[in-house]
């Protein structure tokens, strides 16, 4: 009588180690979707408050979140095959699938969209600073040619990693990432410490200085950290991640910038010489202030009226109070006007009748 075949688990200790290969696709997919969870909720905030913006801001704004979208659904689609019909087959984790188009080609070509953007708010702020604003484009087309470089390379030889010309795109892409956002944090910083005069000094101005200063120093760690480990850990997968999830950042970072602008402005002064164009940036004269307004989810109609961009300049507060009382004081009809006088010959005659 045969006994029955016994089976044991495999020691751990014999088991190959996944982890260099398969952290970097696990992490950097999760984080795809929560970035992508995050520019919905912008994406639906800047629809609410800003229906009046310009017809071009709406279709750059709206084209970054639908190739967000696109990027997502592939993301979704690649970790399926990985680690759901794919499960414990380690194999298919050698074939890059459509990452090489939401990684690096992707990722770099929204990358030139906002760093040229932003070029576009420093010329807006100060128009004799037009070379920093020229050298972002060229740092940004730069890390966008290494990108797409990259990505095709990919398609083209999917069996090769670390190859010289490939490696070289990479730290053109990655690097040139992180120099143009380093680059554009500076200029805002410093364009705003020059020209401060033309500012309202307030938190407003403030708020969204610090605000785009920040979203580009965050992006340029992000780009770092992926070059870093690219250098350092060639015979690994875990530069991947970071990179995977620079699309997301760069959408997220567009419309954090722009939907700053509904943020209230508290303390603020008023520069009467200081205007601002449908742009949103500029600070030459002679140009009218736009506001936008902004609606109640549920419809009820106008609840905050906010600048049309993010270095727009209130009306004075003192200003608007005084033509408000004015507003006040003025008769509006004849009818009113007679009573009012009716009342101040009756208050006269009861003084002089005390008298």
């Amino acid at each position: 009588m045969s006994s029955p075949v016994q089976t044991s688990a495999p020691n751990p200790s014999a088991l190959p180690n996944y982890a260099p290969l398969l952290t970097a696709q696990l992490i950097g997919s999760l984080l795809t979707f929560f970035f992508f969870g995050t520019l919905l909720i912008q994406v639906y905030v800047y629809r609410l408050c800003f229906p009046k913006d310009h017809f071009a801001l709406k279709i750059f704004v709206y084209f970054a979140f639908c190739a967000l979208i696109v990027c997502t659904v592939l993301t979704g689609i690649d970790v399926e095959y990985w680690f759901g019909t794919g499960f414990g087959d380690i194999s298919r984790f050698a074939e890059a699938r459509n990452s090489p188009f939401y990684n690096p080609i992707m990722g770099s070509f929204l990358g030139l969209l906002v760093q040229s953007y932003f070029a576009y708010v420093i010329i807006s702020i100060k128009r004799a600073a037009w070379p920093l604003a020229l050298a972002t484009v060229i740092i940004a087309m730069a890390q966008c040619a290494g990108g797409m470089g990259c990505g095709i390379l990919s398609y083209l030889d999917r069996a090769r990693y670390h190859d010289s010309t490939r490696t070289g795109l990479v730290y053109l892409w990655l690097a040139g990432s992180a120099a143009v956002n380093i680059l554009i944090a500076a200029s805002v910083t410093t364009l705003y410490v020059k020209t401060q005069q033309l500012f309202i000094k307030g938190e407003y101005v403030k708020s969204v200085v610090r605000v785009l200063i920040q979203t580009n120093i965050f992006t340029a760690i992000v780009a770092l950290i992926g070059l870093i480990l690219f250098a350092a850990c060639q015979n690994t997968t875990y530069w991947v991640c970071p990179t995977m999830i620079l699309a997301g950042i760069y959408a997220n970072t567009l419309l954090v910038v722009l939907n700053n602008r509904s943020a209230p402005a508290r303390g603020t002064t008023t520069n009467p010489t200081a205007t601002t164009s449908s742009t949103g940036y500029s600070t030459n004269p002679p140009s009218s202030l736009r506001n936008s307004v902004a609606y109640s989810a549920n419809g009820a109609g106008r609840v905050l009226t906010v600048p049309a961009m993010s270095f727009a300049r209130q009306e004075g507060v003192e200003e608007e109070k005084k033509g408000v009382a004015q507003q006040v004081a003025r008769p509006r009809s004849s009818s009113e006007r007679e009573w009012r006088r009716n009342a101040l010959d009756e208050a006269e005659s009861e003084s002089e009748y005390d008298e």
